[in-house]
């Protein structure tokens, strides 16, 4: 029985959206004129949070035939995107680097990515739930 296409790809596609997340400057840092590139690959706490989403999802992805555990592996991967996207706008918006003078903050694309992953989490939770609807639904008419 193949039910759970939609959501296996909106997994995949939120981990790979994550994936290029690590690469792609979330913000950027302006001092003396000088550009430097903050990425989540470079911050100690970013990228460990970035690879306990990362896992959360393929483990998720690896679940296809157990929906409810699925579901929930996709629950708690969304509420670890939710503490990324926060602590990226913590970190702009507090400034990062506080001991350099003259430096403030400039916003990058990065942190689009992680909301384009909460988004394809989002549709992969409710795909989820329809599924289990349809099952049950299947069931009942046996």
């Amino acid at each position: 029985m193949v039910i759970q296409r939609l959501q296996n790809l909106c997994l995949l596609l939120a981990l790979i959206v994550m994936i290029l997340f690590l690469f792609i400057p979330f913000g950027y840092l302006e001092a003396d004129g000088t550009l430097t590139a903050l990425k989540a690959a470079q911050m100690p706490g970013l990228l460990i949070a970035s690879i306990a989403t990362m896992v959360l999802l393929v483990v998720s992805i690896m679940m296809f035939r157990q929906l409810t555990p699925q579901r929930r592996m996709v629950a708690l991967s969304m509420i670890a995107t939710c503490a990324e996207i926060a602590t990226v706008i913590i970190l702009l918006v507090s400034g990062v680097a506080t001991e350099i003078e003259n430096a403030r903050t400039v916003w990058g694309g990065g942190g689009l990515m992680l909301i384009a992953a909460l988004i394809a989490e989002a549709v992969a939770y409710r795909a989820i739930g329809r599924d289990r609807k349809l099952l049950s639904s299947y069931d009942r008419l046996r």
